[in-house]
């Protein structure tokens, strides 16, 4: 933890004074110090975890705020009590699932990770008003609840199915990251996927059937009533005929543009600071005045070892000549603001010991005289204040390099520059060992190199695994491809959109792309199993066939998107927290992004290619 206290003139009064810490008794510390002509910054970690967790309660009301907005838009689309209880009670129960298997496993739900089982759960509710949609349409044929409640489950389970498993693979597969933090959202999360399948698969039909028929079910089911259904009858004409073509034709360019700039995305933090918090925070600010006044707020420790155990490297001249002169060269990398090892503190005693003379402000000659100087160094200290810059065996020492930021390429520059010393110092390091050890660079530089190895294996393993479950359900390799298209668009547009903001790809961002799979994926699936039931039920592919998939299933497909869109945007709006912010907009861009290549992209493709699964695919229970 840093604390910087900065004289002001009197007239500025007390500016942003320190709120939270993790410590209740901090605040109180710091006030002390406080008056008319100071203001006080604090930074570090103790303070940003206490930033996060004083923002806990807006997540809470944030919360709620999405629960309201999702609970309007359900009865705003159904009008009826059927249409909002059963969706909702499906998505609680899968909170009591999930909250159950957390506290089961002893795992903690941080507040920064809030946003993905919030959207875990409104998939739940997702797949519940698919199903209670086709409800609906049954019960108007054959006037009969539970008759209805059979048919609609019968049509809806397998696909729902493969959205799910999709789902469930895609979140469990982020646990390729070897990050505990990351695997452990996996595991949490992908348990709270797989529950959707008993909390609304079944439980969904189970739950309409102890509830009378809605009155207002003929025009919940009329094709023709309401704007959504005109929207969708605008939709039916675009993805049919020449239009279809036009889409599909333009689909290629706008892939390849979106492609070759999410290439672009940086990894690790693009901005100074914290990425967690907006720019203008607190904590940010601090951030900033420390930066201005001292050689910089994030460090970089890099241990020299000597061969074998036991080794007192640290009295070796030779050893300390190492040190100097690597920090001399990293020093000459303009993001470096200074370097400290044990060969500083050295020279100064050498110089007091002969009575002050500069000439003697050098390094030990020998290994006696090291020794000497390092006695004289820790001889008046208490036990371990120098543990920072050497171990307690003196086998080896740490270097501390300074950087302003923490930026993706600041990190990159550092690695590079402590690697170029090692290749052109191999001869003369000898029997000496570099290692990247610790400090908030060397934390961040590992994560981003797992991140970067992690993001196209985790990709190719999703869209491998999702291929797979498409292919095998619809015993087509047209049907997976016309699928994972749309999907991939998606990711392409949520992964440029993150270029545009600046948002860098890390282990906060890493699970978006995942997560963005299982979330769309369904609505191509619903779409698709529908023009095959529709197809095979005229016999052929004509407008009307298109038409009424979009006027049934694409119209619970446009119902729940914007459902659970308008819960999760909030974060965008109302969070003091940038990154759960950013991660709200990232995974509504992701969700509607998806919604428009299943209702646009899946029919045009299906009418260019006229694809032969669509008779013969059998994908009911």
């Amino acid at each position: 933890m840093s604390i910087l206290k900065e004289q002001i003139p009197c007239d500025y009064g007390i500016l942003s004074p320190f709120r939270c810490t993790t410590n209740p008794e901090e605040p109180e510390i710091i006030a002390t110090q406080l008056d008319s002509r100071h203001r006080i910054y604090a930074a570090g970690e103790p303070v940003l975890t206490g930033w996060v967790y004083l923002y806990q309660k807006q997540v809470n009301w944030i919360l709620g705020l999405s629960f309201l907005a999702m609970c309007a838009l359900l009865y705003y689309y159904f009008r009826n009590l059927v249409g909002v209880v059963v969706p909702l009670s499906a998505g609680l129960l899968g909170i009591v699932w999930g909250l159950g298997f957390c506290g089961l496993m002893g795992y903690n739900l941080e507040p920064l990770s809030l946003v993905i089982p919030l959207l875990i759960t409104a998939r739940a509710l997702s797949h519940s008003v698919q199903l209670t949609e086709r409800y609906f349409e049954c019960y108007h044929d054959s006037k009969n609840v539970v008759t209805a409640c059979i048919d609609a489950a019968t049509s809806q389970f397998p696909p729902g199915l493969l959205g799910i498993l999709c789902d469930v693979i895609g979140i469990y597969l982020i646990a390729v990251a070897p990050i505990p933090l990351i695997q452990k959202l996996a595991y949490l999360c992908g348990f709270w996927a797989v529950g959707i399948i008993p909390t609304a698969l079944i439980f969904t039909p189970i739950m309409l059937s102890f509830f009378p028929a809605p009155r207002n079910i003929p025009d919940i089911v009329d094709l023709n009533k309401g704007f959504t259904q005109k929207l969708l009858g605008w939709i039916a004409k675009a993805g049919y005929g020449k239009s279809a073509v036009t889409i599909v034709i333009l689909t290629v360019p706008f892939t390849i543009l979106t492609g070759w700039i999410s290439l672009q995305v940086n990894i690790g933090d693009i901005n100074p600071g914290t990425p967690i918090l907006w720019k203008d925070s607190d904590y940010n600010v601090a951030i900033r005045e420390m930066n201005r006044n001292f050689p910089g707020t994030e460090e970089l420790y890099v241990i020299v070892k000597g061969e074998g155990t036991g080794t007192q490297v640290v009295t070796d001249p030779q050893f300390l000549k190492l040190l100097t002169s690597f920090q001399r060269h990293m020093e000459k990398n303009p993001l470096v603001t200074g370097t400290l090892s044990i060969a500083d503190l050295l020279p100064p005693i050498q110089k007091s010991v002969f009575g002050g003379y500069p000439k003697y402000e050098i390094l030990p000659k020998d290994k006696d005289q090291g020794r000497q100087l390092i006695y004289v160094l820790t001889g008046s200290s208490a036990p371990g204040d120098f543990n920072r810059y050497f171990s307690e065996a003196e086998d080896n020492a740490n270097v501390i390099i300074w950087f302003k930021d923490h930026m993706g390429n600041t990190i990159r520059s550092a690695i590079a520059s402590v690697n170029d010393f090692i290749e052109a110092n191999h001869n003369s390091i000898g029997k000496f060992e570099f290692q990247l050890a610790s400090g908030s660079i060397g934390i961040l530089a590992a994560a981003n190199e797992v991140v970067e190895e992690s993001q196209l294996l985790n990709l190719i393993l999703v869209m491998s695994a999702v291929f797979v479950l498409c292919t095998l359900t619809y015993r087509s390799v047209a049907a997976a491809i016309i699928i994972m298209i749309p999907l991939n668009i998606a990711n392409l547009v949520t992964l440029t959109v993150m270029k545009a903001l600046d948002i860098g790809l890390n282990i906060n961002t890493l699970p978006i792309v995942s997560v963005g799979v299982g979330t769309g994926i369904d609505y191509g699936i619903y779409l698709l199993s529908r023009i095959c039931e529709n197809y095979q039920k005229q016999g052929s592919y004509s407008f009307d066939t298109l038409l009424s998939s979009l006027k049934t299933t694409g119209k619970a497909i446009f119902f729940t998107n914007t459902t659970m869109c308008s819960g999760i945007i909030l974060f965008y709006f109302f969070s003091s927290l940038r990154f759960q912010a950013e991660m709200g907009l990232l995974l509504t861009i992701i969700m509607f992004m998806n919604m428009v290549g299943a209702l646009f992209l899946i029919p045009s493709m299906v009418y260019v290619f006229k694809p032969k699964f669509l008779g013969k695919a059998k994908i009911t229970a």
